[in-house]
């Protein structure tokens, strides 16, 4: 049998690995023929990537399909799960219903992630658990679930977004170390980080009014320098002119 590049193979017979040839590398091997030996293909040397938060739209052979534009009032995927997230907002603040309710310190996003991972070790893989690759998405998507109520809506969107992915990919690869998967978790990115789609139109104008706030601000400031200066320029040239007409007279 041949094990194509970038692929390893589990060597069974009757049903149970063989001593000293389980696990084959790329390569010519010898086997006994089937039903006595069975080789079982794995794409261990291949770094694959599964997803948090959504799902694609399949396009046909296996193909996925995606957005051309990504943004934040049109829902990018076939499917997207909106998770919890934290807020750090003024404790006690109330809404603008006529309830006087308090704001939750929660907020809602949709939160798209890729996980790239690397299978280390394929007897684990293969032998530990019946579904690896199922454990390994519901053990990520846990510890997605259990951060993101630990940090804030406004930083994950924006600042945190790097460290976020990190630690995430330390924690996920902590779980998996214990749960013995043989898996090596490479990568999490915070691919897309957006309120739901129902709320995007009144999250922009939202965001839009900070930002108008901020450079109004920064307009003044500006003003504000520059009127000064002038101010003091003014000041000091009629102390000039003054003290020029007292030495002339």
């Amino acid at each position: 049998t041949y094990v194509q590049p970038g692929e390893s193979a589990l060597l069974e017979r009757f049903g149970k690995p063989v001593s000293g040839r389980d696990v084959l590398e790329s390569g010519f091997h010898l086997k006994l023929p089937w039903p006595i030996d069975a080789v079982h293909r794995f794409r261990a040397r291949e770094i694959q990537t599964f997803h948090i938060g959504f799902e694609h739209e399949e396009i046909g052979s296996g193909h996925q399909k995606e957005a051309p534009v990504v943004l934040w009032t049109v829902s990018h995927y076939k499917e997207e799960f909106h998770l919890l997230v934290a807020s750090r907002e003024p404790a006690g603040a109330a809404t603008n219903n006529p309830a006087g309710k308090k704001a939750p310190p929660v907020n809602l996003l949709a939160v798209g992630m890729p996980v790239h991972f690397q299978i280390t070790n394929l007897t684990w893989w293969a032998y530990t658990n019946s579904d690896s690759a199922g454990l390994m998405k519901q053990v990520a998507s846990r510890e997605v679930v259990r951060y993101l109520v630990s940090v804030d809506v406004n930083e994950i969107m924006s600042a945190a977004r790097f460290t976020a992915g990190e630690e995430l990919r330390r924690r996920i690869q902590t779980r998996v170390d214990e749960l013995k998967l043989g898996v090596e978790i490479l990568f999490v990115g915070l691919q897309d980080v957006h309120p739901p789609v129902t709320v995007g139109a009144a999250y922009e104008k939202v965001v839009g009014m900070k930002q108008r706030r901020e450079a109004d601000i920064l307009r003044a400031r500006a003003y504000a320098v520059g009127t000064n200066a002038m101010a003091q320029a003014e000041a000091v040239r009629r102390k000039l002119d003054a003290s020029a007409e007292s030495a002339r007279r």
